[in-house]
């Protein structure tokens, strides 16, 4: 269908202006020679024209291009250019804010903008920066100039270009948003050189400066032959046990790699995976000193004595200026200081079997060697019968000696004449005889004794004289 404009010409209409053109031409009969119906005409004309926009695809294409590449360390300043190209469907001109975010980054200097469109506006944080821009077309191009300071404690940090539109509402807002990742690289304080006792663990803390950082480590040992390695007990501090069983100084030469493993995120802020940064290694040494130990134990009667002496440890080692410490038991647990003088022990009243003491040498580095076992065996006296008796109250030989008799307080003692009447017993002897039978003083002659001492033994027999 077709209709005569105000300007005398034919068109060719769809069906939604035939309402317009028969409005049109109801004018030009009625206004025709009057001014304002040109005015009117031409307004109506415009809005039927006019083209709405409504949902429209924007996205956009970020580059960041840093000066400093590979992984960064807190602290460092990185000179950025970021450059934002556009891609807008259907848009002669478009408008919109531009955002710039810093995770684990902060804004250092003023940001400079160069390219197309106009750009107002502008304010930063040390976090963001954000500008609004217009005058833009489709493939024209942004780029903005800055420096950053890195300063994650986190595994990576990102800058995130965003650019939200004005005016119009955007059928695909994930395409505006564009991440750029920088991996952080863990820096490893240098562990200072160790000196550790043998059989001790190394108990050297590792200091980093990211706090999810881990480690990689091995170790090297000067003698394989002497020295051990039992390890490792943690990853932070370097528990290892060290063990040198050598007659001199050894080492073992740790290197230790700082890591930090980051989850990877996509230009478009999705996640893939996770990427590990490797840190300088360092390298420390813990020296073990020449083991110490005591060489000999001199005991009392060569480690055997009586129930009645006292037995005395004396300590010898390879230490220079040693100090000897006692212990009760083989894990030193207990130490022994009573009856210990300048690491010479004394044990008085022991009883009868063997005693086991443990003694250790510790030399002027505060090493302490391994222990070293003594025993002393400690025997019965041997029982002395008194062969004689005079009860006259002289004060000589008026009662039965009988020594050693008081280590068997069960001892059974029996005195029979010469006619095998039993004339004294005791079980135990506390009280020595006096040579008296009903309390009466026998009469001097040659009797005869029995005495079991009541360990499995065989009993001791003999004679006794009684003489006035």
């Amino acid at each position: 269908m077709k209709c005569v404009t105000a300007f005398g010409r034919r068109q060719s209409l769809g069906w939604w202006k035939l309402g317009a053109c028969k409005y049109l031409n109801m004018f030009r009969m009625i206004f025709l020679k009057n001014k304002l119906s040109l005015v009117l005409m031409a307004a109506l004309f415009w809005c039927v024209s006019m083209t709405r926009v409504n949902a429209q695809d924007l996205s956009i294409a970020t580059q960041i291009s840093p000066t400093i590449s590979g992984p960064q360390v807190a602290g460092t300043v990185i000179s950025y250019v970021t450059t934002v190209s556009l891609s807008v469907a259907s848009v002669s001109s478009f408008a919109g804010t531009l955002t710039l975010n810093f995770e684990g980054m902060t804004l250092s200097s003023a940001v400079n903008v160069n390219g197309a469109g106009v750009v107002t506006n502008t304010s930063n944080t040390a976090s963001s920066y954000m500008c609004e821009v217009s005058s833009l077309h489709s493939g024209d191009v942004v780029v903005f100039t800055y420096t950053g300071t890195v300063t994650s404690t986190s595994p990576s940090a990102i800058i995130r270009t965003k650019i939200d539109p004005i005016g119009f509402t955007d059928s695909d807002p994930n395409n505006n948003i564009s991440d750029v990742q920088t991996f952080i690289k863990p820096i490893l304080v240098q562990p200072s050189d160790v000196t550790v006792c043998s059989g001790n663990p190394v108990n050297k803390s590792l200091v980093a400066d990211n706090l999810y950082t881990s480690y990689a480590w091995s170790s090297t040992v000067s003698n394989s032959s002497t020295v051990s390695v039992q390890g490792p007990l943690g990853s932070g501090i370097i528990q290892d046990i060290v063990t040198n069983t050598g007659i001199g100084s050894e080492t073992v030469s740790y290197m230790v790699t700082p890591e930090l493993t980051a989850t990877v995120i996509l230009a478009n802020g999705t996640s893939n995976g996770a990427a590990t940064t490797l840190g300088d290694p360092k390298t420390f040494v813990v020296t073990l000193p020449a083991p110490l130990h005591v060489t000999s134990v001199a005991v009392t009667g060569n480690g055997v004595i009586y129930s009645d002496q006292s037995a005395v440890f004396t300590p010898s080692s390879n230490a220079v200026s040693p100090t000897y410490t006692w212990y009760t038991s083989v894990d030193k647990i207990s130490t022994i200081s009573a009856g210990v003088v300048n690491g010479v022990l004394t044990e008085s009243n022991l009883s009868l079997g063997t005693h086991t003491y443990y003694v250790a040498v510790t030399g002027v580095n505060g090493c302490e060697g391994p222990i070293f076992p003594v025993s002393v065996k400690v025997l019965s006296m041997p029982v002395h019968v008194q062969k004689t008796l005079t009860p006259n109250g002289d004060g000589i030989e008026d009662t039965w000696d009988i020594k050693g008799l008081e280590q068997y307080p069960k001892c059974n003692i029996r005195v029979f004449d010469r006619w095998g009447e039993v004339v004294y017993s005791s079980v135990g002897y506390n009280t020595p005889w006096t040579g008296t039978f009903h309390n009466n003083t026998l009469a001097p002659a040659t009797y005869y004794y029995i005495i079991d001492l009541e360990d499995g033994s065989a009993p001791i027999g003999g004679d006794i004289d009684i003489i006035k």
